[in-house]
């Protein structure tokens, strides 16, 4: 390769605009969002009945991480509802969606056993949300 020359390409080649623009686009995905996490009574009444602490713990670690725009392992079940997958245990579930903008509302949690009734369950609260928020609503389940 090259060393770059005073325009700062290599090989003495002048850069385009295009090659600026898509740096810049390129610095633009590479961003990290964070999001500002909320959560439901419901979640929190689930987390709290996780007895295994290294499943506890995980669990934990992998909010954090969402805290931080690290997704991970999840998937998009339609309608506003998201699931995040941890293939830990009994293979942990957390359902939520994005209310807003930069903020990530936790709806239930559950395992690969009761996933059929945990996705009935977060549909229920995403849509009771949606609904709340068209309302003017803001209080949460």
């Amino acid at each position: 390769m090259n060393a770059p020359d005073a325009s700062g390409s290599p090989g003495g080649k002048a850069s385009s605009a295009s090659e600026h623009l898509s740096l810049d686009n390129r610095i633009q995905k590479d961003t990290i969002r964070t999001y500002t996490i909320l959560d439901t009574q419901e979640f929190r009444l689930w987390l709290s009945k996780v007895r295994d602490p290294v499943g506890k713990a995980a669990l934990l670690r992998r909010l954090d991480r969402l805290r931080n725009g690290q997704i991970g392992d999840h998937k998009y079940l339609g309608n506003r509802l998201h699931e995040i997958r941890l293939h830990l245990g009994p293979g942990y579930r957390v359902y939520y969606m994005y209310p807003a903008p930069g903020t990530c509302l936790l709806l239930t949690g559950g395992t690969k056993a009761s996933q059929e009734r945990d996705i009935r369950r977060a549909q229920a609260l995403a849509k009771l949300i949606s609904r709340q928020q068209q309302g003017g609503h803001r209080e949460t389940p």
